[in-house]
């Protein structure tokens, strides 16, 4: 079920526009993080999972709910306490899997120094059937390779 937009918060206007997608993904561009996670499971013999991750850390809460509202894509959003080392709170606007991937669909257009993040998240979403529960067989080993390879891919363009 869809729930109603919200208004901006800083605007206060009820729907975002090209521009604001603009602005969105120059947050993304400048502060943002587009990585495919992989999570382990120690000794226990089961093998990695993989998934499309975006996350923009920001000590402005307000910017992060304006990018939330100007994507149409509601994220995960908390807040650290501060630290000694770190006197200010910093918040985290995170989005996983299926958010992630629609995120970047809606900022692709307008993506620069991430679009090559975004092209290759896409293709990892295309290619690699990461929707796929894998049960008790497992995937083919072909499929965990190919994985394995878009997650040191990712890791390659972030270096870069």
């Amino acid at each position: 079920m869809q729930t109603a937009r919200l208004l901006s918060p800083v605007s206060q206007r009820r729907h975002a526009c090209d521009a604001d997608l603009g602005w969105a993904a120059g947050v993304l561009d400048g502060e943002g993080c587009i990585h495919i996670a992989r999570q382990t499971y120690g000794t226990s013999g089961r093998r990695p999972t993989y998934r499309l991750r975006l996350q923009i850390a920001q000590n402005d809460e307000m910017l992060l709910k304006e990018f939330e509202w100007a994507v149409g894509v509601p994220g995960r959003l908390y807040s650290a306490k501060p630290t000694f080392k770190q006197n200010r709170t910093c918040h985290n606007l995170t989005y996983d899997g299926v958010k992630a991937f629609d995120v970047l669909e809606r900022l692709y257009e307008h993506l620069r120094r991430k679009k090559p993040q975004a092209a290759l998240a896409a293709e990892f979403r295309q290619r690699c059937d990461i929707h796929r529960h894998t049960g008790p067989r497992g995937c083919p080993p072909a499929l965990w390779e190919l994985r394995e390879w878009y997650y040191e891919r990712m890791s390659d363009l972030k270096r870069s």
